[in-house]
């Protein structure tokens, strides 16, 4: 709200806005996504998500308690310092999230030239991999661009072992969160 309050432009929401902002918010969404592994404050919050040894849309709901607190919020801020309203804002990253639910699953092979723009099954499959070439790769959200401009796309190969290098050899959510 604050920085909305204090925007640099009064954005108006037309077509061409909203695709912006849709490209924009999955732009902050592939920041946030590569700083949760990178960084272990995020990692400690979004390790829950990679724990499942198993690829199913279930994986997609293993979400930590603590994401609400963990400050990714903030890579969005900038999103509203420009002008764009924060409902809009987090209805893009809802939508986003849906689209994300979708991709998790082994169910569904290759797309052929969805491969190329969009974030698919085939290429979250190798996002969720403890293979040491899949690991640390594929970050996109719904765009798989953002990957393959910053050279952390991986296109799907040998066969993917899920979870987490160390694994966590537990089914109960306290210890998972």
């Amino acid at each position: 709200a604050f920085a909305y309050q204090h925007r640099l432009l009064d954005i108006e929401l037309n077509l061409f806005t909203a695709n912006a902002l849709w490209f924009l918010v999955d732009f902050c969404y592939y920041g946030f996504h590569r700083t949760s592994h990178r960084v272990r404050w995020f990692w400690a919050a979004h390790v829950t998500h990679h724990s499942s040894e198993r690829m199913n849309f279930s994986t997609a709901m293993r979400q930590n308690a603590t994401n609400i607190f963990n400050g990714g919020w903030l890579f969005y801020v900038p999103l509203a310092f420009l002008g764009y309203n924060p409902v809009w804002i987090g209805v893009c990253y809802a939508l986003s999230l849906v689209y994300q639910y979708f991709i998790h699953t082994t169910l569904v092979g290759h797309l052929g030239f969805l491969e190329r723009f969009l974030n698919t099954p085939s290429h979250h499959r190798v996002h969720h991999a403890t293979n040491p070439r899949y690991l640390d790769r594929n970050y996109a959200g719904v765009f798989i661009v953002w990957d393959r401009l910053f050279g952390t796309f991986v296109a799907e190969g040998e066969r993917v072992s899920y979870g987490t290098r160390k694994p966590l050899r537990s089914w109960n959510p306290w210890v998972a969160n």
